[in-house]
């Protein structure tokens, strides 16, 4: 990736992927990790869980999750419409979340989840 975006970046990504985004394939809830730090972490909804294949268990919904998914979709990896490449190239340089909407938070999420996208 060629600029990080910033924390706030990515936190706004996460914030809209779980407000409007991946409830319609995942499950969140708040957990912690340390004595002082709570994250996010999200799993597959139990009814997608067919089989010990297909369930990845919690993971966490962090920052470089989120990072993770912006380097599947921006090389290429994920099959995504191309206006959301753009609209994700252009926010990720411009460090600006503004235009990322819950569908294309909920690309990055998948792509960061499972390394492509799978759902919607």
């Amino acid at each position: 990736m060629r600029n990080k975006p910033s924390e706030e970046f990515l936190q706004d990504v996460i914030t809209t992927a779980l407000e409007g985004g991946i409830g319609y394939w995942a499950v969140a809830k708040i957990g912690k990790r340390g004595p002082d730090l709570e994250y996010i972490w999200t799993a597959i909804m139990e009814e997608e869980c067919s089989s010990d294949k297909d369930n990845l268990g919690w993971q966490c919904l962090d920052a470089d999750m989120i990072l993770r998914g912006i380097d599947v979709v921006l090389a290429g990896k994920a099959e995504v419409n191309k206006n959301y490449l753009r609209t994700l190239e252009k926010a990720v340089v411009n460090s600006d979340a503004c235009d990322v909407d819950a569908e294309l938070a909920d690309i990055v999420v998948q792509a960061g989840f499972f390394g492509r996208v799978i759902y919607g």
